[in-house]
């Protein structure tokens, strides 16, 4: 466990999960609105290739399955603080930034295991 009380990842030996993140249309009709209403012009905002995708503990190695639930759901508020932060946007120009309004953005997929392409040519 981290300081956080989550458990630890090992990533160069890619003992993790991935989160994946996808944006939904109420993000995109929202990050247009601000911008325009800050005078930047956007052409297009949405390579899929661009979603990102999160390194988090191995879903396993939660003790119960509440336990990942509330790890993610705790996790929303600071994935989106960082998805305005890479637009260049201040939390401040949402409401709130919580679960709900991530929710409303984003879609948060989970894959319990990752592979080292490594792998296929060991």
């Amino acid at each position: 466990m981290n300081a956080l009380g989550v458990p630890e990842m090992d990533v160069a030996r890619l003992v993790c999960s991935a989160a994946l993140l996808e944006p939904k249309q109420p993000f995109f009709d929202w990050l247009r609105m601000v911008h325009s209403s800050t005078g930047v012009r956007i052409e297009r905002i949405h390579f899929p290739e661009e979603d990102t995708v999160w390194l988090i503990p191995p879903i396993p190695r939660f003790s119960t399955h509440e336990a990942c639930k509330q790890f993610l759901k705790e996790l929303k508020p600071r994935v989106l603080r960082a998805c305005l932060a890479g637009f260049i946007l201040k939390a401040d120009q949402l409401a709130t930034v919580d679960e709900s309004n991530f929710d409303q953005f984003f879609e948060l997929k989970v894959r319990d295991k990752l592979r080292s392409i490594k792998d296929l040519f060991s």
